[in-house]
């Protein structure tokens, strides 16, 4: 189903043109429905007026400087055009909106963001008792199912509060574009055995098995290397989440990352969506957004598959705390809690991120020319050369040359654009 993610298919053992296909079909402007602006809170309808146009990519590069925060590394280049990325100081504010409102709560929180290819920015674990995590997708106080991963538990003195945090900012990174922008939520409804969750007889989920996803031993997922951010794609510590609580970043119109959280020690997956959450991870996670909310006629609400409609978050503006918006990461101090260093994904500082499009973010467009010229997008190495170009056959004579491989490709995208817009 191209239609819905343009990461599908990177998993362990994917197939390489159906990367091509996701990246193109992910990238394509979303027919906005019309919105009943009595039915929103007033925030809500501002973010209307947000344009819903692809923001230029700019491939120019600044010099290597340090950057105006107290918590940033040094000797970061990034991309021109500040529209396009992340700064170490706007993690910070997304950090601190989200403490805000788990103080609110009288939550602990361990909340992560990462950049659109998944380089981690930050995490942050707030002062406290901090629950360890348990995998159950059953709802509480319903006994977990016998087997598979059911009831293990990740303690959090070991990180496993920062590997689901990374987990969910990565989905909500992933599975979102310019054109769409879903969240851990959305991805709960979509993986499922049944679609809608709950609608026996039904075939299964869109993405079913996508939570497999974007493992470490895939052969195109890059590990942490320490220092800046750099190329991805990169590994999630635990596949795509389905679990609430992980959202999109916006800044305008152009997706920049994503935002995790987990408060609540548990890590599963919704399975009565006809009713409406009140959850703690979920609702920290909106706080965070604040200031960086996706355009409303892009969000997972305004798009069906199949018929039916998707779900966004749960959680709605009106609930969360008054002067959210006034957090400032610097106003934190100590006692409030700490940026973690998470061994093979992060360091203890706050990090700007690369720019989508831009080769340092390890994917770039298409070389002029080729792929008929369509919206594609390819995995390039640190000099800027294609990680996977179309290569000739090796079984004999009858082998597919490159140019064939590259006609096959360009047919692929080709379809998904066609089947994208109609959908959309």
């Amino acid at each position: 189903m191209n239609h819905v993610s343009r990461w599908l298919d990177l998993e362990c053992g994917s197939l390489l043109p159906l990367f091509f296909v996701m990246l193109a079909a992910a990238n394509l402007a979303a027919a906005a429905v019309a919105p009943d602006h009595d039915a929103m809170p007033a925030r809500e309808q501002a973010l209307l007026s947000k344009p819903l146009a692809f923001a230029p990519t700019s491939l120019e590069r600044l010099p290597l400087a340090d950057r105006p925060c107290a918590n940033c590394a040094p000797g970061v280049a990034v991309a021109a055009d500040p529209a396009q990325w992340l700064s170490a100081d706007e993690v910070g504010k997304l950090i601190a909106q989200a403490v805000a409102e788990a103080r609110a709560l009288g939550a602990v929180a361990t909340i992560a963001v990462v950049d659109r290819v998944g380089n981690v920015l930050a995490v942050y674990r707030m002062a406290g008792t901090v629950r360890d995590v348990v995998l159950a997708s059953t709802p509480a106080g319903v006994p977990l199912i016998d087997g598979g991963l059911e009831g293990i538990v990740l303690p959090a003195a070991v990180g496993g509060d920062a590997l689901v945090a990374i987990a969910k900012a990565i989905t909500g990174a992933y599975l979102s574009s310019q054109g769409n922008a879903f969240s851990t939520r959305t991805a709960g409804q979509i993986i499922q055995e049944h679609f809608n969750p709950g609608e026996f007889n039904q075939a299964s989920g869109p993405l079913f098995g996508v939570q497999f996803s974007q493992l470490a031993c895939s052969d195109f997922m890059r590990a942490f290397a320490g220092g800046a951010a750099d190329a991805g794609p990169k590994r999630s510590p635990l596949g795509l989440a389905a679990d609430p609580g992980g959202l999109p970043v916006y800044k305008g119109a152009v997706l920049v990352g994503g935002v995790g959280v987990i408060a609540d020690g548990r890590y599963g997956i919704d399975q009565r969506i006809a009713d409406v959450d009140v959850d703690s991870d979920e609702r920290i996670a909106l706080a965070a957004t604040i200031g960086f909310e996706p355009p409303v006629a892009i969000r997972a609400e305004r798009i069906s598959v199949d018929g039916r409609s998707l779900r966004f978050t749960d959680a709605r503006s009106q609930q969360l705390a008054a002067g959210i918006s006034a957090a400032s990461f610097a106003a934190l101090g100590p006692s409030a809690g700490s940026l973690l260093a998470v061994p093979g994904y992060s360091q203890a500082v706050l990090l700007p991120g690369t720019a989508f499009g831009d080769p340092a973010s390890g994917i770039r467009p298409a070389a002029a020319g080729s792929f008929g010229g369509r919206d594609a997008f390819v995995l390039v190495d640190a000099l800027n050369q294609p990680r996977f170009a179309p290569v000739a056959g090796s079984d004999g004579a009858t082998a597919l040359t490159a140019a064939e491989v590259e006609t096959l490709l360009d047919a692929a995208l080709e379809i998904a654009n066609r089947s994208r817009a109609q959908i959309r």
